[in-house]
């Protein structure tokens, strides 16, 4: 989101209501909470989606595209019985063979490039990393549970000493 608004994108961020002040610190230029806002109510049309949640049916989504938009799904939530979660990664990019959008979804892999364009976007201030805690071991279960439950604001970052 930080990256997008850096670039110049209209962002609106989807979260739930205790975080809209997090979201827009982090560039959005409106926030929709999800819990009493249900797509398409959300507006649009959207040049690019990018769902890290998994909340909406990849038929939804799309609808919320605009002409030639793009939907990206990140992660594989889920953790289906036969392809571990990402059978709507599967769908999005099945289902964009047969419209006029992108569908698909999104691997990342770490590269140092990469690593250094961060580095140097973080230096600049062009984006801020979010951490919400920093834990020893001791606390790393409880750091997990806090993610998995979606109670995170940011990153927990484990550090090693």
């Amino acid at each position: 989101m930080q990256l997008a608004a850096h670039l110049g994108a209209d962002v609106t961020g989807v979260c739930s209501a205790s975080k809209e002040d997090l979201v827009r610190a982090q560039g959005a230029h409106r926030t929709v909470d999800y819990a009493s806002v249900r797509l398409p109510a959300m507006g649009g049309p959207f040049d690019v989606i990018i769902d890290i949640a998994g909340n909406n049916p990849v038929s939804a989504l799309r609808r919320c595209l605009a002409p030639g938009g793009r939907l990206v799904i990140v992660g594989g939530e889920g953790g289906g019985r036969l392809l571990g979660g990402i059978e709507r990664n599967l769908l999005a990019t099945m289902a964009g063979w047969f419209t006029a959008k992108d569908l698909g979804w999104m691997f990342s892999s770490t590269t140092t490039a990469r690593c250094a364009e961060v580095a140097r976007l973080i230096t600049e201030g062009a984006v801020t990393p979010v951490i919400d805690r920093t834990v020893d071991l001791d606390g790393a279960a409880d750091a997990i549970a806090a993610m998995a439950s979606g109670h995170l604001r940011g990153h927990a970052v484990l550090e090693m000493q």
